[in-house]
């Protein structure tokens, strides 16, 4: 069998308590690292899929990650090059 070359998307992630600001998105590693300089208090949170407006971006690194678009047909983002194809449409448009 051959191997696929389709790239599967992270879910999001966001930290929560420790004076985290719960409203960034984050790839697994980025949470980590943040989470190492949020304190004890702080958790990270997430990690399902989630709905959004536009294609989510790690904050920190700005690695795509996974999300149903919350446009009329519900695209689901789920492999990075559907992300690109996605966002390729919206500067089309």
């Amino acid at each position: 069998m051959a191997e696929s070359s389709v790239t599967q998307l992270d879910n999001p992630r966001w930290l929560s308590g420790g004076g985290a600001l719960s409203v960034l998105d984050y790839c697994w590693s980025c949470a980590q690292r943040q989470q190492a300089t949020c304190g004890d208090d702080c958790v990270i949170d997430g990690g399902w899929p989630v709905e959004a407006d536009s294609p989510p971006q790690c904050c920190e690194c700005a690695v795509p990650l996974a999300a149903t678009m919350l446009d009329e047909a519900s695209t689901e983002i789920d492999t990075v090059e559907q992300w690109r194809d996605y966002t390729d449409r919206l500067n089309d448009s």
